[in-house]
């Protein structure tokens, strides 16, 4: 079993990324340490921002659904994103379904918020435009993403260094055989290998690391 001090080091190492392991995540802030205001979603504090967004929509009058008339749409919404430092942009306008997905870019991207950005705010603009609207994602989310053996080394690119310094080998041998599986070919130290699956099931497109013994 590896020693405490080692899974530590293994762990300093390989949240360069987004994970913390468990024992850094106990961790509080330092006394006397700043912290940032929290983002807010300009469409959570209330109606004002996604009626006038709305009522500005409204007046484009008969638009066709196609992916220029989805960004016109947007443009009546972007000023309150913008507005916070974030954007969004067209990413596919699919006719047949009457699916869009987007792209939530700057502080968009990674706001706590964002879930409340795209309900509230986005999705209801282009559905009250488009009562007949299919679904509105991101193209962040599982069903927009490819999901391959080239995908999960992207995964594992910000760690692949710290992996290698620790004296660990690895290779991705097959992902997406099964909904969420990762099979990978690994050699090296117990609590590296921890390490690297947390890395991966922070994803949400894996959901199962299968290991291959080199």
């Amino acid at each position: 079993m590896p020693s405490p001090g080692s899974v530590v080091l293994a762990a300093s190492a390989l949240t360069a990324h987004s994970w913390l392991a468990p024992v850094a995540r106990t961790a509080g802030p330092r006394p006397g340490s700043l912290r940032a205001e929290p983002v807010v979603s300009p469409f959570e504090a209330g109606e004002n921002s996604a009626t006038a967004a709305s009522e500005a929509a409204a007046s484009l009058g008969e638009l066709e659904f196609t992916p220029a008339s989805v960004d016109e749409v947007l443009n009546r919404v972007r000023p309150y994103l913008v507005a916070d430092g974030g954007d969004v942009a067209v990413v596919e306008v699919r006719s047949e379904t009457k699916d869009v997905v987007l792209r939530l870019e700057g502080a968009c991207g990674s706001c706590p918020s964002s879930t409340t950005t795209m309900k509230m705010g986005i999705e209801r603009v282009l559905r009250e435009r488009w009562p007949d609207l299919g679904s509105v994602s991101r193209d962040t989310d599982p069903e927009n993403q490819i999901f391959d053996v080239e995908t999960v080394e992207n995964l594992l690119a910000p760690i692949a260094g710290a992996v290698t310094k620790l004296g660990a080998t690895l290779t991705v041998k097959s992902a997406g055989d099964e909904p969420g599986l990762v099979e990978i070919l690994y050699k090296g130290p117990e609590n590296v290998r921890y390490g690297v699956e947390l890395s991966l099931l922070d994803s949400p497109l894996v959901t199962e690391v299968r290991w291959l013994s080199a």
